[in-house]
């Protein structure tokens, strides 16, 4: 029986305190392949759920674009037509646009606007915006937010 080195019969050699270290710290090769498979399939399934996560959240940074530009243009519309009393000329699809005032509105890359209306209860404004390359999968694309508004439709 041994105990911290020390036998029955006495102390062990150094030589023979090497060889069970040794033998202690080196007795396992590696993995087993059975681990290794679980370890792979766990970090599958972490890949699959975080991609599918990230390509939910891109989708809904690209609707959002086309949103913004499209709140952004409906109160420049509004501005002119208070500061001016007249509303812009309707205008079609475009990366940019100018107001009578001198005003540019810019969008987004791959966002387009186009705007109609004269800001009447009879004829109110109507902004459309899409986005393109790659599009926003909401709907049919396009999103139109109606004067009077807080959120468009898709």
């Amino acid at each position: 029986m041994e105990f911290g080195g020390i036998t029955k019969k006495g102390k062990i050699g150094v030589s023979q305190m090497k060889k069970k270290v040794k033998h202690f710290l080196f007795k396992r090769q590696g993995f087993s392949l059975i681990e290794v498979m679980i370890v792979l399939a766990i970090m599958g399934l972490l890949a699959a759920v975080s991609l599918t996560v990230y390509q939910g959240h891109i989708n809904k940074a690209h609707c959002t674009e086309a949103e913004v530009a499209a709140h952004d243009t409906m109160i420049a519309l509004m501005r002119e037509l208070a500061d001016s009393g007249t509303a812009p000329a309707a205008q079609g699809y475009a990366n940019s646009h100018t107001l009578p005032s001198g005003e540019s509105l810019n969008y987004p890359t791959n966002v387009q606007v186009s705007f109609s209306g004269s800001g009447t209860q009879a004829n109110p404004f109507v902004v459309n915006a899409k986005r393109s390359n790659p599009s926003c999968n909401k709907g049919d694309g396009e999103y139109t937010l109606t004067q009077g508004q807080t959120n468009g439709v898709w």
